[in-house]
């Protein structure tokens, strides 16, 4: 009989040991710590009282009020590098006497290549002071020649200056403690300048004059005094003038801080000026301005008036009048003789 194959049941497969569990790492001594509470911020400083607050308040306002009192344009300034001198044709460099406006104006006529027409040049001679300016003006404009003038004297007249947009008013800016002891190292001998000419002839221009009474204190410093009309009669209206359309996008004035020019090539620290006398600078330009001879002047005078001859408008002529109706005028004895006001210097 044949054998039959019977299959086999599978065999039962082996039981398998059971997997080692993992090896547990042993904490390290770091874990073993117990965990450190974490500081609380410590509380905010408790607020100053009221009454430090206060006093420091008030004493900021009675600092403010103090420094207006001697430099009021200080907020109004701005630095040289700010103004785009370049794009006038003319500029005009003014402000208190010993504000710096001599080195200025030949600091900048220096750097831009213009001509420098100092308060010495023969064009501006004569006691009209506002026709001098027109005078150099008319006869810049007629030539289109570019040019720096500087004329501290001219401070009185300049919201009635002829305007063009190739003009711009730079009125010098800086505290005038600094500019009274500048102005008193000359006169020595006559107490100052503040008393030989500051206090009497210059302040009368002022004092005399009906559109510049209402805008400032005649107690105070003829520096002051100056910066005072221009921040708010004269500034404010060469700006009304400048909107009209034909100045496009050019200011007519600037209110130029002096100590802004320490970054300027020629600048002179204060101990450097320490030794400097009138129209004494290290700036070369100046030594270029011509004599005023009598001949000179008279050439200069003549080729200037004949410009503003062919320029002249009513208008201006009007102004002219103006400044020399009040323009103090003195006896022998130097007594004013048509001051018309009734309190003030009148030495």
């Amino acid at each position: 009989v044949g054998r039959v194959s019977v299959p086999r049941p599978p065999a039962a497969a082996e039981p398998r040991a059971p997997a080692a569990p993992a090896a547990v790492a042993e904490p390290s001594q770091r874990q073993l710590r117990p965990a450190l509470a974490v500081a609380p911020p410590p509380p905010p400083p408790p607020p100053p009282p009221a009454t430090a607050t206060a006093a420091g308040a008030e004493a900021l306002a009675a600092h403010r009020r103090l420094l207006l009192r001697v430099y009021p344009l200080v907020d109004d300034a701005v630095p040289w590098s700010a103004v785009p001198f370049d794009r006038y044709q003319v500029i005009l460099v003014t402000g208190p006497q010993r504000s710096g406006t001599t080195w200025v104006a030949c600091a900048l006529a220096s750097s831009l290549g213009y001509s420098l027409y100092d308060e010495r040049h023969p064009i501006t001679g004569g006691n009209d002071t506002l026709r001098a300016l027109q005078r150099t003006f008319a006869y810049l404009r007629a030539k289109g020649e570019r040019a720096v003038i500087q004329s501290p004297m001219g401070t009185k007249d300049l919201h009635l200056l002829p305007a063009w947009p190739g003009l711009l008013v730079a009125f010098m800016a800086r505290s005038c403690l600094d500019v009274f002891r500048s102005q008193n190292k000359v006169d020595r001998q006559q107490g100052g300048w503040t008393c030989s000419a500051g206090r009497t002839r210059e302040l009368r221009k002022y004092l005399n004059r009906p559109d510049l009474r209402p805008h400032f204190d005649e107690r105070d410093m003829i520096c002051k005094v100056k910066q005072d009309v221009w921040r708010w009669l004269q500034a404010p209206e060469l700006q009304r003038r400048a909107a009209a359309r034909e100045f496009g996008a050019l200011n007519l004035s600037a209110t130029v801080d002096f100590d802004s020019f320490r970054s300027h090539p020629l600048w002179m620290r204060g101990e450097q000026r320490a030794s400097l006398g009138v129209k004494s600078t290290n700036c070369e330009l100046l030594r270029s301005t011509p004599g005023r001879t009598r001949w000179s002047t008279q050439q200069w005078m003549a080729a200037g008036d004949e410009a503003l001859a062919a320029a002249a408008s009513p208008e201006e002529e009007a102004k002219r009048n103006f400044s020399q109706t009040y323009q103090p005028r003195y006896s022998r004895g130097g007594r004013c003789t048509n001051c018309n006001f009734a309190a003030g210097p009148d030495g």
